[in-house]
């Protein structure tokens, strides 16, 4: 497992500053946790995670706080026709860049330290 490890600055007004940064993802990776440590982020900071390279991969956003946590994007395993199967989940497939943009935050540097747990 590769733990990928960046802090994000984020500039503008407070409760409006906002930052951005990239990841790399390999080919075939999957996306098991984000680890977000909000350093110095107010309680109205979103951070949401893309995958910008892949057309349609889901856009992972976790809401308004300020409390450090773990998130474990997942999605329904499908069948032959495309429909979710009810009950299961499985880790986000990625690859190419994976992007993590904090909003609504505060000016500071560094605002959040992310993590990505990629397999």
């Amino acid at each position: 497992m590769r733990i990928l490890v960046k802090d994000i600055t984020t500039t503008g007004a407070a409760g409006s500053a906002a930052g951005s940064t990239d990841f790399q993802a390999y080919p075939g990776e999957q996306l098991k946790a984000v680890s977000l440590d909000y350093i110095t982020a107010p309680a109205t900071t979103v951070i949401s995670v893309t995958n910008p390279d892949v057309p349609g991969n889901p856009t992972v956003t976790v809401p308004a706080g300020n409390t450090d946590r773990i998130v474990r994007p997942r999605l329904p395993v499908q069948d032959a026709n495309s429909a979710d199967i009810m009950g299961t989940a499985e880790p986000v497939q990625v690859q190419g860049r994976v992007a993590v943009a904090v909003s609504n935050a505060d000016a500071a540097s560094p605002a959040v330290r992310v993590r990505l747990f990629m397999a």
